[in-house]
């Protein structure tokens, strides 16, 4: 079956990631698949192309430019005639619906990945809020829209977005490239010259506002002086203002000495196996790669209680509210705690089997399947 895949652009995100797996299945699947971007140039397409995943450019020259871009897309399906057009976020399902004009028989799955709707947590972005509420109108045209969180789709629900073909599949995790690494920790401590006696606890995200790094660099300054030394890792990169934002709140809590930045990195397994602690502080998740890739290396996680990240973490992790840096701080100790009693390496044994048992590659990519097959099986025009 031709399946093409729409996006914005395949910069290092959790989406762009999903994609790139579930593409790859697919194909591996014997599907025909082609992904379209608005925008070339990505950070992943390299990833993206070693795979074999066949990548389509429309060459979107910026914000306004609509017609072209839209005339190019058109074109670009009329000529790969899919039986389904799956799009990634909010810009990509909208521009999706205008597969309908040149192939009618065409089934659109919208894919939403996120728990809560952007135009709450950027009120201020007029296309933002106005992209969201288009969206919510027209959601009754796609023939599925795909969450991948619970809390998502009872979020959209809410929002009174139509109900008809709404599906949870949750994010998968390659279980061949995230393992556990024991040897990783030791690494990290001498490629930067850290003491191994301290602890490592990390923060795992791209420079975004929502991302809250705030709230680790509060929680780092509490936990220095109430409970004892650690070393804390920021990996991700992105907003340069924001970046420099972080770096004045370090100087001005005046710990400088307990904090490194790795940027972006392509070695994520050895960072994650290498830390005590993964740290999430989002404002807003739906079922973050983050926590899954984390305990797939071993490693516990401490996260805000947003998206399905309770569900995550049922038992094998802590959740604390969003902005309470005390709380936070209290849940590192205690993580850190829980790991020297239980003996790291079975506590890593123990994630590890959770996530292969649940939140599986293979599992996602099957679950998707099933939907392919019955958007086939329900649409006599799909050749």
């Amino acid at each position: 079956m031709k399946i093409a895949f729409l996006i914005r652009k395949l910069d290092r995100g959790g989406a762009e990631t999903q994609l790139m797996y579930l593409a790859k299945g697919l194909i591996d699947s014997g599907h025909n698949v082609q992904i379209f971007v608005f925008y070339g140039g990505g950070s992943l397409e390299g990833k993206y192309t070693e795979l074999g995943i066949p990548l389509n450019s429309l060459n979107k020259s910026g914000r306004w430019d609509l017609l072209f871009f839209a005339t190019r897309w058109l074109i670009a399906v009329a000529k790969f005639r899919p039986c389904i057009v799956y799009s990634f976020l909010t810009e990509a399902n909208l521009v999706a619906l205008l597969v309908k004009f040149v192939r009618p028989s065409t089934d659109i799955i919208w894919g939403i990945r996120a728990a809560s709707d952007d135009s709450s947590l950027r009120p201020h972005d007029v296309f933002v809020w106005l992209g969201f509420n288009i969206a919510r109108m027209l959601s009754k045209v796609p023939t599925y829209i795909v969450t991948n969180s619970y809390a998502g789709a009872e979020t959209i629900a809410k929002k009174r977005f139509s109900r008809k073909g709404l599906v949870t599949i949750v994010n998968g995790v390659d279980m061949d490239e995230f393992i556990i690494s024991q040897s990783s920790r030791d690494w990290l401590c001498a490629e930067q010259n850290v003491l191994k006696s301290r602890p490592l606890i990390g923060i795992v995200a791209r420079l975004d506002p929502i991302k809250n790094h705030q709230l680790f660099l509060l929680a780092a300054k509490t936990y220095l002086d109430n409970y004892d030394c650690a070393t804390f890792v920021l990996v991700g990169d992105g907003n340069r203002s924001y970046k420099s934002l972080l770096e004045k709140m370090i100087t001005k809590l005046d710990i400088e000495e307990n904090v490194i930045w790795l940027g972006e990195r392509s070695d994520m397994c050895q960072i994650y196996s290498a830390l005590d602690v993964t740290t999430l502080c989002s404002n807003s998740e739906a079922t973050p790669n983050v926590i899954l890739e984390s305990m797939a290396c071993g490693t516990p996680c401490v996260a805000t209680r947003v998206g399905d990240v309770a569900r995550l973490l049922d038992g094998s992790g802590i959740t604390i509210e969003t902005n309470d840096h005390n709380s936070l701080a209290a849940a590192w100790a205690k993580s850190l705690e829980r790991s020297a009693v239980t003996g790291r390496e079975e506590l890593a044994q123990q994630l590890r089997t959770f996530v292969n048992k649940s939140y599986s590659l293979e599992k996602m990519v099957d679950n998707t399947l099933v939907l392919i097959e019955q958007s086939a099986v329900n649409n006599s025009g799909c050749i």
